[in-house]
């Protein structure tokens, strides 16, 4: 059964620190332990996929409505109900994402500068050497797979990590479906 998770958005600060930027993320482990599975929240959040970062903002403009903003880096947790609710009460810096706008921001700001294909170059030009020798043929499984992005055979893959839906299909996540839930005070 797929474990259903909610995404959270965390504004994340950054600040100059002798010298050197330094990242401020909300403090998670002041979280009650129960919802942190009694663990370190930085290890927690592991077990579901860890963070997903902006990774197109440049911190020092304003990259808004999607990106981060100036001073800012927008970062993207998948994490259970419990520990959602209580680090949107906790923290202003923290809220809800529907699961489309998880989608937008995992697809279109954390994995847009990775490739759709992982290829393997060796092993594509070792299949077309034996395919130009008459070793191998183009019908051949070894080639067919080798070439085909959906078959896990050494070659041409489709990266997984890439699009928001395969992530969540690989690590057995689904996004719970609820109204977004706001802080108390608002």
């Amino acid at each position: 059964m797929p474990v259903e998770l909610i995404p959270i958005k965390v504004k994340i600060g950054i600040r100059a620190k002798n010298g050197r930027r330094e990242h401020a993320f909300p403090n998670f482990n002041l979280l009650p332990s129960a919802v942190r599975g009694g663990m370190d929240w930085s290890h927690f959040v592991d077990e579901y996929g860890g963070w997903k970062y902006d990774k197109v903002a440049g911190h020092d403009v304003d990259d808004v409505p999607n990106g981060s903003p100036r001073g800012t880096w927008l970062g993207m947790l998948l994490v259970p109900e419990d520990f959602a609710n209580a680090a949107i009460d906790m923290f202003p810096e923290v809220e809800e994402m529907t699961a489309n706008e998880a989608e937008v921001f995992h697809d279109g700001r954390c994995t847009a500068h990775m490739p759709d294909f992982q290829e393997d170059e060796a092993v594509l030009n070792s299949i077309e050497r034996q395919v130009k020798e008459g070793l191998l043929s183009e019908n051949d499984p070894a080639v067919v797979n080798a070439r085909n992005p959906d078959n896990d055979a050494p070659g041409r893959r489709r990266n997984k990590n890439k699009k928001f839906a395969d992530v969540l299909t690989r690590h057995g996540f689904t996004v719970k479906q609820r109204p977004k839930r706001k802080r108390p005070n608002q």
